[in-house]
């Protein structure tokens, strides 16, 4: 049972989003993207589910049937996946140990630890008895944020509904929902942040090889030690299956790198508007704070850029991005 649980929660949690993400990064000239294509096929696969949770929720669909289809239509497109990229699905340029820089063997540790800590050290928060009970109410009784037949729509919860992704991911592993929250998705999503914060250092530092890693090292050391409890950092990593965390802690630097890339006049590419556009609907997905909180930068960062590239198009491009976050501020404000 134990191997058949770690044979889907590779096949979920790694393979399914690197196939996902092949549709955006597919023609990417770059060598060596195979973490970014997981970076960002992971964020398809919880966008996904996103757009098909918040109407099957809203028109009060037992959870079974979401779980279902859900997995139709994830194996469906991994099998375009496959078809289109056959040949080259994996590109691996030769590996050179010379290459190796002393910081590039510091942050590989240093995630190594962080995993070590995370699967050894789990915790619980009082905020356990929203996520976690109502993933395992899902899994029970079928029902999506009613608390019975006839009650009111939990529209908190409901809007953005990482328990329902929580109960169905726990329910293809196999494995209870406490455990896939505590324990198997924390340590997936600290090392996607980490891999986050290497890409993100690439872009700002373009023509140097060890400043990404350089810059992971200081982003990592930051979560530890710069903030309080309650700072973003921290808190995404004692409490990484909240939410807000994985809002802060992953998807906020993911949008900065994007969102550079998209209002890049040198590139400026049709794929990278689809990839801030899968970031924004996972950020939907985790917490519906992230209405302001994704809103706010995207905004700010089109602005300026329009400003100094002088194009529109930058504006009405954000304007389609940002489209699921004015749906879920509507839908709250009407079902408030």
């Amino acid at each position: 049972m134990i191997i058949l649980q770690g044979f889907q929660a590779i096949v979920w949690l790694m393979i399914i989003p690197y196939l996902l993400g092949k549709f955006i990064t597919s023609k990417d000239e770059e060598k060596n993207k195979m973490l970014y294509t997981w970076v960002i096929g992971t964020c398809i696969q919880m966008g996904i589910f996103f757009v098909l949770a918040i109407p099957m929720i809203l028109i009060r669909f037992k959870f079974q049937t979401l779980r279902n289809l859900y997995f139709t239509i994830i194996v469906i497109l991994c099998m375009i996946s496959i078809w289109l990229n056959r040949g080259k699905i994996i590109k691996i340029s030769k590996f050179n140990l010379k290459s190796i820089s002393i910081f590039q063997i510091v942050a590989i540790i240093l995630t190594f630890l962080q995993v070590f800590i995370i699967f050894k050290y789990s915790n619980i928060n009082n905020d356990d008895s929203s996520f976690v009970v109502l993933s395992n109410q899902m899994i029970d009784y079928g029902e999506m944020y009613y608390y019975e037949e006839g009650s009111p729509l939990n529209a908190r919860r409901a809007l953005a509904p990482i328990s329902a992704y929580y109960s169905t991911l726990s329910q293809y592993l196999f494995v209870h929902v406490t455990i896939f929250t505590h324990t198997v998705f924390p340590i997936v999503l600290v090392i996607l942040a980490n891999v986050i914060y290497y890409y993100l250092g690439k872009t700002l530092f373009k023509e140097d090889k060890d400043s990404p890693y350089i810059f992971m090292l200081f982003m990592i050391l930051a979560n530890y030690y710069f903030f309080r409890i309650k700072g973003a950092g921290s808190y995404f990593f004692r409490f990484t299956w909240f939410g807000r965390s994985i809002v802060a802690g992953m998807l906020l630097p993911l949008l900065w790198k994007i969102s550079l890339d998209c209002m890049n006049k040198e590139k400026n590419k049709i794929k990278d508007w689809l990839s801030l556009l899968f970031v924004v609907l996972a950020s939907c997905l985790c917490s519906e704070m992230s209405v302001a909180i994704i809103s706010i930068p995207i905004v700010i960062l089109t602005i300026i850029n329009s400003i100094r590239d002088k194009k529109l198009s930058y504006l009405l491009k954000s304007v389609g991005v940002l489209i699921p976050c004015l749906i879920i501020a509507i839908c709250y404000l009407i079902i408030r």
